[in-house]
């Protein structure tokens, strides 16, 4: 059962259209504005919302529980990275971790739970 947990949601203006892109991964820029994660990114938080156009308001949660939107199957308990369409899938040795699987994701495009681990901690 695929919920939420807010502790902390902050509002930024889209860069360009993510409605396609609510539960993925998103990183600020010098503007202030986000845009999807790339490929194995630090994330600023994960997009809540559906912002169709750039200057909209986009709602990303930074630190907490979200739904996230899977890449790839993984197991509950995984750590995560985004890949290159800031959809999150298991993190390999040394990479990022955005955050922790609190469920498991059977198939690419599963929405799950996550926890959130802002900075994206490398693992030595």
């Amino acid at each position: 059962m695929s919920q939420s947990v807010p502790v902390l949601d902050l509002t930024r203006l889209a860069a360009g259209d993510l409605s396609a892109n609510q539960f993925h991964g998103v990183v600020i820029s010098a503007a202030h504005t986000v845009n999807v994660a790339g490929d194995n990114v630090p994330i600023f938080g994960v997009l809540q919302d559906l912002p169709e156009a750039a200057g909209r308001a986009a709602r990303v949660r930074c630190a907490g529980t979200s739904k996230v939107k899977a890449g790839a199957a993984f197991a509950a308990g995984a750590g995560l990275t985004t890949d290159a369409n800031g959809k999150f899938v298991t993190a390999a040795a040394g990479e990022h971790r955005s955050a922790i699987a609190s469920e498991a994701a059977t198939a690419e495009d599963d929405i799950v739970e996550a926890l959130l681990t802002p900075g994206g901690a490398v693992p030595a």
